[in-house]
């Protein structure tokens, strides 16, 4: 009998340290050892022991949740995410509003080429003894060469248009009651993995879960419901500008100007009204001739209106209430 008595001393003191008893039948142990209790007084509903101090309730991500994330707020400007975080999405809290597109005003360029020009070439020095006309834009090119003298006309140009500027988009920013950031979470120490700290929630970073949607129930734990929003897309842009056909163009009127090379360049050996006599001065040949109509017309611009719009995906974030 004394052997068995022996043998069940140590047992008994075994039994007692592995359950955590005292000599006086008190709980020990680190604090991690006891389970938490999660809101509601639903012990492992959305709570666990595993981990944690004294001040930290380790919490579970319950199922159909995504997270856990931080959101992120700050008092100016735009809320950055911390060291070893990623963003996951930037946009708002709260209202949302984007204003359309600031477009800059329409306008059209004075018409090319208003007017035709027609040239007539004479042998003598006083535009008598007429000899042949050409025909052509405002620029003639045609081969004219060595005259006694010459004299031109202009002619609406059918083929004018106006060149169309203008228009430039200024995209105003999206506004929101309060910028916000979601950054990936960090695992906190003394929680599992996918667990969070019930007081790891401040005014600036929320721990959060969230859905997709706008209507989620925030389960227990997560009592905080913010409404998040995004930019979904943006296709605030505005209108090409146009200009209408060219209207006001006076052609009987103006100057023509005489170059020594093609293309209404080099130098110009003179100029003179439409309809006067030129006779060059040089012996050099007339390569080209230029019309500059007195009244060039003009065109009404049109368009450059603001178009497109943005649309915003929505999303319910759960959070620890802030500390």
């Amino acid at each position: 009998m004394l052997h068995r008595l022996v043998l069940a001393v140590p047992l008994v003191g075994w039994l007692g340290c592995s359950l955590g008893f005292d000599g006086d039948g008190l709980q020990t142990g680190p604090a991690s050892s006891v389970a938490s209790t999660g809101a509601g007084g639903e012990a492992g509903s959305h709570a666990s022991g595993a981990g944690g101090d004294a001040s930290c309730t380790c919490m579970d991500v319950p199922r159909g949740w995504q997270g856990p994330v931080l959101l992120r707020q700050a008092a100016n400007g735009d809320p950055q995410c911390g060291a070893g975080e990623n963003i996951i999405a930037e946009g708002g809290l709260g209202d949302f509003a984007a204003a359309k597109a600031e477009c800059d005003v329409c306008t059209c360029d004075t018409p090319n080429d208003p007017c035709k020009l027609a040239l007539y070439l004479y042998d003598d020095t006083a535009c008598m003894q007429y000899v042949i006309d050409f025909l052509g834009p405002a620029c003639n090119t045609d081969p004219i060469g060595f005259v006694g003298s010459i004299s031109a006309t202009g002619i609406f140009n059918n083929m004018t248009s106006c060149a169309a500027s203008g228009g430039e988009t200024t995209l105003p920013p999206v506004q929101w009651a309060e910028r916000a950031t979601v950054c990936s979470f960090v695992e906190e120490e003394g929680c599992k993995p996918g667990q969070v700290c019930a007081g790891s929630s401040t005014a600036l970073a929320r721990t959060c879960i969230f859905q997709r949607g706008a209507d989620s129930q925030c389960p227990a734990g997560f009592d905080e419901a913010l409404s998040f929003s995004e930019v979904q897309s943006d296709t605030r842009a505005c209108g090409m500008c146009a200009c209408g056909p060219v209207g006001g163009t006076l052609c009987s009127a103006g100057t023509v100007v005489y170059y020594d090379m093609d293309n209404c360049i080099g130098q110009a050996l003179g100029s003179d009204s439409l309809g006067g006599c030129f006779s060059p001065l040089t012996q050099a040949p007339i390569e080209s001739a230029k019309i500059i109509p007195a009244v060039p017309g003009s065109c009404v611009p049109s368009g450059g209106a603001p178009v497109g719009d943005v649309t915003f995906a929505e999303q319910t974030y759960c959070c620890v209430p802030a500390n």
